[in-house]
């Protein structure tokens, strides 16, 4: 006998097998899975690597600003702040023309 409540559990049960690979498509199935977790891990460690020499070139870039900063008199925690004028030859801010 085929009735409305019958209809229900058959089309839930043709959906549950149409989403569980068959016999024949298990091992597809498995390869596919496994191939997809790899690529996944692959992609993950390819950002990691990226993220990991974008941090170095930084604290390169960092050490280096510092290092120079030392090495020129300046201070070290302002790399990039102007050091004084000691040149003596150095006229461009003082106008030594007369003006008679």
């Amino acid at each position: 006998m085929i009735g409305p409540e019958s209809e229900p559990s058959s089309a839930h049960q043709e959906a549950s097998n149409a989403a569980k690979p068959s016999g024949t498509e298990a091992p597809a199935f498995a390869l596919s899975s496994f191939y997809l977790a790899t690529a996944q891990a692959m992609s993950l460690a390819a950002h990691n690597a990226v993220a990991q020499q974008q941090y170095t070139n930084q604290l390169a870039q960092a050490a280096t600003a510092q290092g120079i900063a030392l090495l020129l008199g300046g201070n070290p925690t302002q790399p990039f702040a102007s050091p004084p004028d000691t040149n003596p030859l150095n006229t461009s801010n003082h106008d030594h023309r007369s003006t008679s």
